[in-house]
């Protein structure tokens, strides 16, 4: 008897929800559907001026950095081996140090300078690669299952009756 109320109760929502609230939010559902596709296009425009930024190294930067550290360390250390960190964000450099002679003329000398924010840059753009990968990946995601409830009302039916079976068992 307790299962048949409440299924009489749920199909009495569904009665209300169909003479009531029915296109009621289409408004709304095409604003978020339009929020969720700006957010891709956020990302990957992101992707794309970082790519500028960085002459053109990003967008495989990522998959680049996860190649390199699969390699065994003793390949790694091979004077063959490009890290494709050290090719975008190079940490080592020639710098022109311009000081005073004992005469007070100027010297300019060539001296190796280690640009240590580059250590970090290269950490920190490797894991920005990820990021975007993954938000533009859910975002994939969460298009194709917002079409499919668009497109088929079999899949807002269900998902609906799922709803308000959690509600009303709780």
């Amino acid at each position: 008897r307790v299962v048949e109320e409440a299924e009489t109760k749920k199909e009495k929502l569904l009665v209300h929800f169909c003479e009531h609230v029915h296109n009621k939010f289409n408004k709304y559902a095409y604003c978020f559907f339009l929020c969720e596709l700006l957010n891709i296009f956020i990302s990957i425009s992101q992707i794309v001026v970082t790519n500028a930024f960085l002459n053109h190294q990003f967008l495989d930067y990522g998959y680049l950095v996860y190649k390199y550290y699969r390699l065994p360390s003793e390949e790694r250390q091979l004077n063959t081996t490009v890290n494709p960190m050290c090719e975008t964000f190079p940490k080592v450099a020639t710098c022109n140090y311009v000081r005073y002679g004992r005469g007070g003329g100027q010297e300019i000398e060539n001296a190796i300078c280690i640009l240590s924010l580059n250590i970090i840059n290269d950490k920190v753009f490797a894991l920005l690669w990820f990021w975007h990968c993954v938000l533009i990946i859910a975002g994939f995601n969460r298009i194709l299952t917002r079409l499919s409830q668009v497109c088929s009302a079999r899949v807002r039916y269900f998902l609906m009756r799922m709803m308000m079976h959690r509600y009303l068992n709780n």
